[in-house]
């Protein structure tokens, strides 16, 4: 009866500190500003910090933001390009992402590409390797376009392996559009100039 209760007491300690480093307590989710879109991230990673930068799109320079964690291993970021323009059909709106999914492989060895509708709405995805200095960059994105706002979610790290990791896929599984107010989501409308 002893031999029972220990293996009983050793399973569930096992269990508790399995469920305590993989589970909901290792996670924090992340929501933008702005109200658009959370995320889930580890709770070790650092906090999302948001850049602007003007790139460079199909319809000309545009400012971006850029919500950016860094993991024990692994880079948290996402992209949001507000430009405003209506989704008028899926082939126009799957040009636009095969640029942006062409801008983020240029200069980098390309293993996997990825076209798909990602609830309902056009998307791609890219598997890809850039040289960082001497180090070799690996990162995965998926890029979508959701109410003239496309997001980039992507993961990168120096290790691939990283990225088949339960904390890199289950960021990007767990993004959630959220639409944010309205108000919000029409002033990003009218606001957008292409410059």
């Amino acid at each position: 009866m002893k031999k029972y209760i220990c293996l009983s007491a050793a399973f569930t300690l096992v269990l508790i500190w399995f469920t305590g480093c993989s589970g909901p307590a290792a996670y924090r989710t992340f929501s933008s500003n702005t109200g658009l879109f959370s995320v889930d991230l580890p709770r070790s990673a650092s906090p999302m910090e948001k850049q602007a930068r003007e790139i460079e799109t199909s319809a000309g320079a545009m400012d971006m933001d850029f919500y950016i964690s860094y993991g024990e291993e692994t880079i948290f970021m996402i992209g949001v390009l507000a430009h405003g323009m209506p989704e008028i059909n899926k082939d126009l709106t799957m040009e636009s992402l095969l640029y942006s999914r062409d801008m983020l492989g240029e200069n980098a060895d390309i293993t996997e590409t990825h076209e798909f509708l990602l609830n309902g709405r056009p998307a791609v995805s890219i598997r890809y390797t850039k040289k960082q200095g001497d180090d070799n960059l690996y990162a995965y994105g998926v890029i979508t376009d959701i109410e003239g706002i496309q997001y980039q979610i992507q993961t990168a790290a120096y290790d691939p392996e990283v990225l088949n990791r339960y904390e890199a896929v289950r960021f990007q599984l767990s993004f959630q559009y959220t639409g944010g107010p309205q108000e919000r989501r029409n002033s990003l409308n009218s606001e957008t100039v292409v410059k």
